[in-house]
């Protein structure tokens, strides 16, 4: 797979000339892995930023509340994921699963903080695909409360949440 080609395809990526792209590309490393892999654990820092080039992740956080793995998103390529723990150096609160054989072209958190660091066009350029990417991410969070304050009664709701902000404080 050309990953030059594919950036371009994405939206994200259009302002981005061939050789900012080029640059992108040679601090990638491709992986492709099988049915269950996990790219990112729950309570455990990640390491890469990854772009999805084939197959589908899924996105699970484990409800201490409820005692279940709750299913939050589904990836599908072109999705970026594991930028949270990249910029924040925090655990992660989900939890990254290979649903089938996956494609990714993953950037270690080294390059990652050196392109996001850059004196150059390019660190414009590669702010602008992680704040949209964030702000997708934002409205997925905002869509998971939206569910868990309107899924149940007022008491079990409250519940939720403190366990919610409970466990971001805890780990945050």
């Amino acid at each position: 797979m050309n990953i030059i080609e594919f950036m371009q395809s994405l939206p994200d990526f259009g302002m981005m000339s061939n050789n900012e792209l080029e640059i992108l590309e040679s601090a990638m490393v491709i992986r492709d892995v099988a049915d269950g892999h996990v790219f990112i654990h729950e309570g455990k820092k990640g390491h890469d930023m990854h772009l999805l080039l084939a197959g589908k992740v899924n996105v699970t956080h484990q409800s201490a509340a409820e005692h279940g793995i709750h299913v939050l998103e589904e990836l599908h390529p072109g999705d970026l994921f594991g930028l949270h723990t990249c910029i924040t150096n925090n655990k992660s609160l989900e939890t990254y699963t290979a649903d089938g054989p996956v494609s990714t072209a993953a950037l270690p958190q080294q390059a990652f903080n050196m392109l996001y660091e850059a004196d150059s066009p390019l660190k414009h350029h590669f702010q602008h695909v992680v704040a949209h990417q964030l702000a997708r991410d934002y409205r997925t969070i905002l869509r998971v409360l939206r569910k868990v304050m309107f899924s149940g009664g007022e008491v079990e709701t409250v519940k939720k949440l403190e366990s919610l902000i409970w466990k971001y404080k805890k780990e945050g």
